[in-house]
């Protein structure tokens, strides 16, 4: 499978059902003349069976329940079916791989017929690499292994799983597999290079952007689903371009007092793995790197439109930034270190080692991601104007006798008030009118207040843990990347590097299922959240804040 962990395994054969453990939430409160609640019965292939070294032979998908509408085994599938989680329990439970194959007695389209036995199709755009080697038989040869071992027929183990929905797992005496899976790592490569200081070599100032993209993959959205090349002329080329740009000028002109390591990174999109790697394995201190530059996606400038991040994460950035946007006629935005688009580029796994950084980013648009994100589009002018104002701020910064000086959590969340650009009196009159406007049409709203606004709000989570997890991690569960400091989550006695996998009575597999669990949380509940933190499952309390822009009622 596509998906498969690179691997060359042998081992005994065990049959293990559908290789899943199920335990039911428990059922919500409800009124006394409400229709009973959909019966959900636990379900554990595991139960009473050691996979330990094994090679498991499982089933496709889960058992089916009786009522359609269960959770579990209903007509929507659970996320308990999905590869990653089936692979993920069997390598914590200890078992070498998995061979998949269809379960025989299946009707997914109702037409009364049994399923074709399909093998999954082969991809190259398979983004996860999972835990396992993972490789998918056809019904034939898994009968011929069952019938060696003296199992009962694939029918006949899923009719007793689906009906008794009891644990039909068992070791195939007498047999092993052996066998290679047919991918291999990629090797992927950053690029640097070094202009040293001309008074302080050993003080570095980064300027960064990822090269990759993504590649030749199926477009988002649509009906074509032919693969397509994806050139990214706006993520990243653009960044990259500007990295080559401020390298050409830079070096041009009087050498900084500290040293600038200009870097381009591989696999941003595959979860900022080139940079997370550099700050594993930096080819110099990271003390000594005092400030990180980050251009990605720089080529649809806006004035309306244009960001700049992690101007909070100094003391000195504020007046600096305020004052050079002044000087080139360059309007801003400044989110907050919690926005929702901070984590996601490559100066995030620097912030996270305690570096200031500073993230130019001219927005996303219909071709993000897609196909047409091509040169054809690309605002040169706008770009090299920004870039300009970014020459200015990178020169600037290492020609610093001391600084950028990180805050402290309580001085960021002041500095963040800072960072927004000042307005001028027709902005601020304009801004007045339509909060004005805005509780007008608030206070006449037959709604309640969490209804207002509308679609925004709607989509808008209540409330939030401050945290941020890692969402390029394919492990059981979700994986904290950090806490944030002064949070809910680091009050209760989470730690960077924990991995949830329970909230409140709800199992946790992975993003999906986390958000699912989260969404009936109101603000001030306080919800009991498992996690493992290495080898230990701990229990913590958190007492949720109300989510930003959402009445907490």
């Amino acid at each position: 499978m596509p998906f498969s962990a690179v691997g060359n395994v042998s081992g005994p054969l065990a049959f293990a059902g559908y290789g899943i453990e199920y335990t039911p939430e428990p059922p919500a409160s409800q009124p006394t003349d409400s229709a009973p609640a959909v019966k959900d019965e636990p379900y554990n292939d595991y139960d009473d069976f050691d996979p330990t070294g094994k090679i498991l032979l499982i089933f496709r998908h889960e058992p089916r329940a009786a009522d359609p509408a269960a959770k579990f085994g209903g007509k929507e599938p659970s996320p308990k079916s999905l590869f990653v989680n089936k692979a993920n329990l069997a390598a914590d439970k200890g078992a070498k791989a998995l061979i998949v194959v269809n379960p025989p007695d299946r009707d997914a389209n109702g037409d009364g017929k049994p399923d074709a036995d399909e093998l999954y199709a082969w991809s190259d755009q398979e983004r996860g690499t999972y835990r396992l080697p993972i490789i998918h038989i056809t019904q034939a040869v898994a009968a011929k292994l069952l019938e060696k071992a003296g199992l009962p027929d694939l029918k006949t183990l899923q009719a007793q799983l689906d009906k008794d929905r009891k644990p039909a797992s068992a070791d195939l005496p007498g047999l092993s597999a052996s066998f290679k899976t047919g991918v291999h790592f990629i090797e992927a490569r950053n690029v640097i290079g070094l202009l040293e200081g001309s008074e302080r070599p050993d003080e570095y100032i980064v300027i960064g952007a990822h090269y990759d993209h993504l590649g030749k993959s199926t477009p988002w959205g649509g009906d074509d689903r032919t693969p397509q090349i994806h050139n990214g002329a706006d993520d990243n080329a653009s960044g990259t371009s500007g990295v080559l740009e401020l390298a050409r000028v830079i070096a041009a002109g009087p050498r900084p007092k500290r040293s600038i390591l200009f870097m381009t990174f591989s696999a941003e999109e595959m979860g900022l793995l080139g940079s997370a790697h550099y700050v594993k394995h930096p080819t110099v201190p990271l003390s000594q790197i005092k400030a990180m530059i980050n251009l990605d996606m720089i080529g649809r400038f806006s004035q309306d439109e244009f960001e700049i991040y992690g101007i909070p994460s100094a003391k000195e950035f504020p007046e600096l930034v305020a004052g050079l946007a002044k000087e080139y006629d360059i309007k801003y935005k400044a989110p907050k270190n919690n926005d929702r688009f901070f984590g996601a580029s490559d100066h995030a796994s620097f912030y996270h080692k305690g570096i200031p950084i500073l993230f130019a980013f001219t927005g996303v648009h219909p071709q993000y991601h897609k196909p047409d994100d091509d040169w054809q589009l690309i605002d040169a002018e706008g770009a090299a104007k920004l870039l300009t104002m970014f020459h200015r701020i990178a020169v600037t910064v290492a020609n610093m006798d001391a600084g950028p000086t990180k805050p402290t959590a309580e001085e960021e969340k002041e500095l963040e008030k800072k960072a927004a650009p000042p307005k001028n009196a027709a902005e601020k009159a304009d801004q007045a009118a339509k909060e004005s406007a805005q509780g007008e049409q608030a206070a006449k709203s037959d709604k309640p207040a969490e209804e207002r606004g509308g679609e925004r709000a709607s989509r808008m989570p209540r409330v939030r843990m401050r945290i941020e997890l890692d969402y390029g991690d394919n492990g059981n569960g979700v994986l904290v990347k950090r806490v944030m400091a002064g949070g809910p989550a680091e009050k209760a006695g989470l730690k960077d590097g924990d991995r949830i996998i329970k909230v409140g009575a709800k199992d946790v597999a992975d993003i999906e299922t986390y958000m699912s669990s989260m969404k009936d949380v109101k603000p001030g509940d306080e919800i009991e959240i498992v996690a493992k933190r290495g080898n230990e499952k701990v229990t913590v309390k958190v007492k949720f804040d109300p989510a930003p822009n959402r009445d907490p009622k």
